[in-house]
Order: C-alpha cells, then sequence, then structure tokens
C-alpha cells in the first residue's frame, strides 16, 4: 500500500476540517437565528416550533443553494 505525500495528506485533511467547520458554524448561526426570529415574531409555542423550523431550513438551504452556485466561480 503506498503511502501519500504528507504535503497531499495534510492539505486534504485541513480542507475537510475547514469544510466541517464552517459547516457547523453555519448550522449553529441558523439555529441561533431561527430561535431569535421565531421568539420575538410568535405568539404560541406551536407557532414558534413551525416558524422556527420553517426559518432554520431556509437559512441552511439558501446558504447551501447560494455555496453550490459559486462554486464554478474562482475565487
Amino acid at each position: 500500500m503506498a503511502a501519500w505525500p504528507a504535503n497531499l495528506c495534510h492539505g486534504v485533511l485541513n480542507s475537510l476540517v475547514m469544510a466541517i467547520a464552517h459547516f457547523n458554524a453555519l448550522l449553529l448561526f441558523a439555529f441561533f437565528v431561527s430561535v431569535v426570529f421565531a421568539v420575538l415574531s410568535k405568539d404560541t409555542p406551536r407557532e414558534r416550533l413551525i416558524y422556527g423550523l420553517k426559518v432554520f431550513f431556509a437559512f441552511v438551504g439558501v446558504a447551501l443553494a447560494l455555496g453550490w452556485l459559486m462554486y464554478p466561480f474562482p475565487r
């Protein structure tokens, strides 16, 4: 079994860790913002839950769609 060059392996792992960290940050941000929006804008707990889930999935969906659309463009 051939070993990967150290710099290639380090670069791949570093990119993977960075991608996971960014996605986790996106999920955390979307969660907290959706909780605040739901608490401030709706009255009943059921309405808050439904609205919070909608806002959460909207944040994540729009972020993933924008990332996918920007992927082909160079940095």
